[in-house]
């Protein structure tokens, strides 16, 4: 580099070293557009997931909810429909169902306890694995509930 600028003139910098440059720059920029489009596909991806499994788990405490409501105020969904459904779409039953909680008394059973224990036992087990790094994750393991 001092060589090189102890023995060029304004002509051969102009020539030689500002395309090099804009060179480099420009592939600079293109890498990191290629990075960023990677990082935000797996986001997504992993969004997706999430969403899902948060569908999965709502269908679970919707219908075990609608169940422990007494038999008259059960809310019956239409042929073709279910809670994981109107959760996504944010579902006129699901929102019935949301009336219905401060006003009713639920009969929940112990083994309905112990499978909302489950459940929420599996979804941790999930966030960890889909969230958080190797090093991490051996401090979001879980001893099974008695």
């Amino acid at each position: 580099m001092i060589w090189f600028g102890l023995e060029s003139t304004t002509d051969d910098v102009i020539g030689a070293l500002v395309p090099e440059l804009i060179g480099f720059s420009l592939e600079g920029i293109f890498f990191i557009g290629i990075l960023t489009w990677l990082q935000e596909k797996r986001e997504r991806k992993k969004r997706i997931e999430l969403k899902q499994s948060l569908a999965g788990a709502l269908r679970f405490l919707c219908q075990l909810i609608n169940g422990s409501l007494p038999p008259g105020n059960q809310i019956t969904l239409a042929s073709g429909d279910n809670w994981t459904r109107q959760a996504r779409n944010g579902g006129r039953q699901l929102a019935r169902l949301l009336a219905l909680l401060p006003q009713q008394k639920l009969d929940i059973a112990e083994a309905q306890v112990k499978a909302i224990q489950q459940l929420l036992a599996t979804r941790r087990s999930i966030r960890c694995s889909l969230f958080l790094t190797r090093s991490v994750t051996s401090t979001c393991r879980h001893s099974p509930s008695s």
